[in-house]
């Protein structure tokens, strides 16, 4: 078996893959720095992207080693298999794969603590307007709100989480330890404990004109591009809250910035964004009630491992002919 993998995680798991795989076992190793064409492409059957290939930029954009490692995972006509330490498959070399036919695997619920963590965080942040206090203290200034201006509090008020996976569940039960509803949307309206209210994408429009905090953690698929338009926020209440820890394009940017700006959102959180990473003259530096963060919601120490113990745990199922976790259906 022929499996590429980079000169990274092979330095670290390349005897981890062999006892798995067993004789005859090739790693196909690609130096993603050096970005130099390795042989037996052709043969190659299994891949990995993983961790290492993240981050960096250069005159191209954002993640160079990524691009890298795609123009060589194009060049594997032989893939059967290919499996990524990311939760979704929306990166254009996981769907040419699978438009060749090769399946595909994620590392969901690798990152769903801390990308709740995140969101929480986020939401909190907007809740208790941290932003003025980092802004007063950088000026020196002791600054507490007028009584009419104390944030309204978090129990008792309305979430709404679209996309009930891993992180999805996550947000859900500290949501719900918080004293909040939850309501969640999924493809189908099948009950899960961590949500008081369960909907399919076809009822959302019955939760909206009540939900206090939106929580977008579903996967970018042609359902969820561009659900949150201008018609989406008309059915929000005014003062409504958007935390986004999906992708940039589950929203229409121009219609969100439109609600901030006219205070029909009272704040949107997003650790995601169209064009990553954001140019200096993008919009949203200067939108108003807009927090972000640099897509680092998964970021922790114990991320990685946890990408990588999920590939191999498929490694094993994928030698044995048992099935994978995780497999994305187009």
């Amino acid at each position: 078996m022929y499996v590429l993998v980079t000169a990274e995680f092979a330095k670290h798991h390349a005897e981890d893959v062999r006892k798995i795989v067993k004789a005859p076992c090739h790693l196909v190793i690609f130096d993603a720095v050096a970005d130099i064409t390795p042989a037996d492409l052709d043969l190659v059957e299994v891949a990995f992207l993983s961790l290492d290939l993240m981050g960096g930029q250069d005159e191209g954009g954002g993640h160079p080693r990524l691009r890298a490692f795609s123009r060589v995972a194009s060049m594997t006509p032989a893939l059967r298999w290919i499996h990524t330490q990311a939760a979704g498959a929306d990166r254009e070399v996981l769907q040419n794969a699978m438009k060749r036919g090769a399946i595909v695997s994620t590392s969901s619920g690798a990152s769903s603590q801390a990308v709740a963590h995140t969101a929480i965080a986020g939401m909190l942040a907007l809740a208790r307007d941290v932003p003025h206090w980092v802004r007063a203290q950088q000026q020196k200034v002791w600054s507490a709100p007028h009584r009419g201006h104390w944030p309204r509090d978090v129990d008792g008020t309305q979430a709404l989480i679209v996309g009930t996976g891993p992180i999805g569940q996550a947000i859900g039960r500290i949501t719900k330890a918080m004293g909040m509803k939850v309501a969640g949307v999924r493809r189908t309206a099948e009950a899960l404990p961590e949500f008081d209210e369960m909907l399919d994408f076809s009822q959302i429009g019955k939760v909206l004109p009540r939900t206090d905090w939106l929580f977008l953690a579903c996967p970018l698929t042609a359902q969820t591009h561009s659900l949150v338009d201008a018609a989406f926020l008309e059915h929000l209440p005014t003062g409504a809250h958007i935390v986004n820890v999906a992708r940039g394009e589950v929203i229409v940017e121009d219609a969100v910035r439109t609600a901030l700006k006219s205070e029909k959102l009272a704040g949107y959180y997003s650790d995601v964004f169209i064009g990553e990473p954001l140019p200096a003259n993008s919009d949203w530096w200067e939108t108003p009630r807009v927090l972000m963060s640099p897509h680092l919601g998964a970021s922790s120490i114990g991320y990685g491992p946890r990408t990588v113990e999920t590939f191999l745990d498929n490694l094993s199922r994928y030698v044995a002919g048992t099935a994978l976790r995780n497999v994305v259906v187009s």
